[in-house]
């Protein structure tokens, strides 16, 4: 029987990738954003 936090364990494992994937996204958008400045009008 697997215990709640090997589940946990598993589950945060899993999606790291993801996590990893979404923050270098925002990096880039930051990056982005102050290279060629406000474009889009976000405060």
């Amino acid at each position: 029987m697997v215990g709640p936090s090997l589940r946990l364990a598993l589950r945060v494992s899993d999606d790291s990738h993801a996590i990893g994937a979404a923050n270098n996204l925002c990096a880039a958008m930051l990056d982005n954003h102050i290279k060629l400045g406000n474009a889009l009008g976000m405060p």
